[in-house]
């Protein structure tokens, strides 16, 4: 799932890392007593960011409103929504190369309570740490712990935006409340060769050789 559109040339190559890098399009249904947290982590160039997707189901919907509508009066204020997001934020573990990143929300909108209890409201929540990316290979680390006791999990990574990354690897466990994503980092200055050059380059470099072969042994006969 690419967050954005590339230049038309590299459209191809942006459709083949979707497919390759990501292992789920579409979410599946998710039963009426769970709350399914969707998690989407992008790695860009000054940022690690999470697209956090939270969907309760019908059976779990009042006590996911409860746990946000402090005061009880039946709608969810600016600050109740603030402090709902902070208690989440708590519950998520963020790292790159074994170091923990401290997470900001830049971003947060809640359905209306009756989308909330018919199953179909998702809170949706954006976290982001900043990091200053080095060249070589990294790996970012992932784990949301918020609502073990009534939740479904989903984690999958973004294809980044930034042609100096690329994500090569996922791991996630079981239950995918964590997601190790594996990833590289080129230099400023160097150029990315599309995936589709490769054979051609090889082929050219193997064609030279045996032109070269052939020229030495007509020279060393003549």
């Amino acid at each position: 799932m690419a967050r954005s559109s590339r230049s038309s040339s590299g459209a191809t190559l942006a459709l083949a890392l979707t497919a390759v890098v990501l292992t789920t399009t579409a979410v599946p249904a998710h039963r009426l007593d769970e709350c399914l947290q969707a998690a989407r982590i992008a790695v860009e160039e000054d940022r690690i960011e999470i697209e956090l997707g939270l969907t309760p189901g019908v059976a779990v919907a009042d006590a996911i409103i409860g746990d946000i509508d402090g005061d009880r009066n039946g709608s969810l204020s600016g600050d109740e929504q603030r402090a709902y997001v902070g208690r989440v934020m708590e519950a998520v573990q963020l790292s790159v190369d074994g170091q923990r990143l401290q997470v900001a929300s830049t971003n947060a909108s809640f359905p209306e309570l009756a989308e909330f209890r018919r199953g179909d409201g998702t809170i949706r929540i954006t976290l982001a740490a900043t990091i200053a990316q080095t060249p070589g290979s990294h790996h970012v680390f992932f784990r949301n712990d918020y609502r073990r006791d009534a939740s479904v999990y989903l984690a999958n990574a973004l294809v980044p935006d930034s042609n100096r990354i690329d994500v090569t690897a996922q791991h996630r466990d079981g239950d995918q409340r964590e997601l190790t994503i594996e990833y590289v980092v080129r230099p400023a200055n160097a150029t990315a060769v599309p995936w589709w050059l490769f054979g051609s380059i090889t082929a050219l470099a193997g064609g030279a050789a045996v032109l070269g072969r052939a020229r030495m042994r007509f020279l060393w006969q003549h």
